[in-house]
């Protein structure tokens, strides 16, 4: 979406296996944290989060063409959703608005910080009030038509779907992380299209899902 690119931090996937807390304790400890911790969240940390989550693990040939594989799971495998974080304040990275791009984890940077993108920041904390905004708040767009020309009068409702289940993955990721996340009930659609620069029709926000860091994570036993 543009040449102005970030690459992202990768964790050795094998080092998590043997280090990670137990799946029982992270979803057990899963809990939405409004407000800022002892530790601002760090470029390292976004990254992460990104790659555990969200990133394409592998991509297979089908006779409909392409399709990838990636953490949280989706309808056809179609993966029809995609992340904008808006980043307000991250160790190691400038404030603005960011697409992520799955394939190559990296972080294409969009824009820096307009009224609009203070807007939407500000929006998150609304309903919460005395808490800071998030850090970063990643707005969840679906691109609908991905999902349209196979499932037609379905493709919203599995659209929602996947959307939980994204959600639920960056959820459990940033506990297991020690970072402080919540999901958004709202996050305005039309300040959206005017911060990403996207066409509404084509790629609408469905969700929010914002992050800020927390208390040092422990090392491993």
């Amino acid at each position: 979406m543009t040449e102005e690119v970030l690459e992202l931090f990768r964790p050795d996937v094998e080092a998590l296996r043997a280090g990670d807390l137990s799946f029982t304790e992270v979803l057990e400890n899963r809990r939405s944290l409004r407000g800022r911790g002892a530790a601002p969240l760090t470029v390292r940390q976004l990254g992460e989060l990104l790659f555990r989550a969200a990133r394409v693990r592998d991509v297979r040939a089908t006779r409909d063409g392409d399709i990838t594989d990636r953490p949280y799971p989706s309808a056809g495998a179609a993966y029809a959703l995609e992340l904008y974080p808006l980043v307000g304040e991250c160790q190691g990275l400038a404030p603005g608005v960011y697409h992520y791009d799955p394939l190559g984890h990296r972080l294409e940077r969009l824009s820096g910080p307009t009224p609009e993108f203070h807007a939407l920041l500000d929006e998150a904390r609304a309903p919460v009030e005395p808490f800071d905004r998030p850090e970063v708040l990643m707005v969840v767009a679906a691109r609908v038509p991905r999902l349209a020309w196979k499932y037609e009068t379905l493709a919203y409702s599995l659209v929602l779907q996947d959307t939980g289940a994204l959600v639920q993955t960056l959820y459990l990721v940033s506990t297991a992380l020690g970072l402080r996340p919540y999901a958004l009930g709202r996050s305005d659609p039309d300040l959206f299209q005017r911060v990403a620069g996207v066409d509404g029709f084509a790629e609408a926000s469905v969700g929010a899902f914002a992050v800020s860091g927390g208390e040092p994570a422990a090392d491993p036993p």
